[in-house]
């Protein structure tokens, strides 16, 4: 961390060494709380409605990362019949944005 401060980083992307930020909320308290505002540290990985709110509380962060990706059909009307079983062939990436107002709203709460 004292590297990517002296180097000019804004902001670390962490999970804490974990698979999910919640799972590392402690590893990322304490980088936190040991960055003291030189750079700022942002939990990411798992980052739900659900858990924000805990997590902004426990390591007193205040930047999050949450991709809150899901699926959704496209404008595409045909689907070749060898593809109709295989999903991930014609569905999109996408964002709900009624997610990301859940996501700033739980934390806000």
């Amino acid at each position: 961390m004292e590297q990517l401060i002296q180097i000019g980083c804004e902001r670390i992307l962490t999970s804490g060494q974990q698979a999910i930020a919640p799972d590392g909320i402690e590893l990322i308290g304490q980088l936190n709380k040991k960055a003291d505002h030189r750079i700022i540290i942002m939990p990411g990985s798992g980052v739900r409605k659900e858990n924000i709110k805990m997590l902004a509380e426990i390591s007193g962060c205040s930047e999050f990362h949450s991709s809150l990706r899901g699926k959704a059909k496209g404008n595409m009307e045909f689907i070749h019949p060898a593809f109709a079983n295989s999903e991930e062939s014609y569905l999109n990436n996408s964002i709900d944005p009624n997610e990301v107002i859940a996501l700033r709203n739980a934390l806000t709460q």
